[in-house]
């Protein structure tokens, strides 16, 4: 792509001028650039700051000239796949939740049945579920 040419180029000639790397960026279009190579660009230090900025106003260009056309067939199955692995991974922790919900429970009736064998639980703490279960798992 014409970002790793400008590289090549940079790495090439280490002492060019602002001025030099400029004009070279400025053969550049940017509105020909792909998103590949505007990401590169963009991330590239070796660019002048100049062409950075190009490169990022016409990416936002053509991302809302896309956006503004409707969104595409290959936009749709990703944001389908992505909406299935969500839900895939939403019901795991919902499994998850409810194990470590009968985990807690199942703790709690063990502290009031060790609580009940010491004689120590009080008349007002049973009459409340969490009160059996330490302050830091209610």
């Amino acid at each position: 792509s014409m970002t790793r040419e400008w590289c090549m180029h940079a790495q090439a000639h280490p002492r060019l001028t602002t001025e030099e790397r400029d004009r070279v960026c400025g053969v550049v279009d940017c509105r020909k650039l792909t998103v590949e190579a505007c990401t590169h660009a963009a991330q590239n230090e070796r660019l002048p700051l100049r062409a950075v900025l190009q490169v990022l106003f016409f990416e936002q260009l053509q991302l809302r000239r896309r956006h503004a056309a409707g969104p595409s067939e290959a936009w749709r199955t990703t944001t389908v796949q992505e909406s299935q692995t969500l839900r895939l991974d939403m019901d795991g922790m919902r499994t998850r939740v409810q194990g470590l919900e009968r985990e807690c429970s199942s703790m709690r009736r063990a502290i009031k049945k060790i609580d009940g064998r010491g004689g120590t639980a009080s008349p007002s703490s049973a009459s409340s579920p969490d009160a059996a279960a330490p302050a830091g798992w209610r």
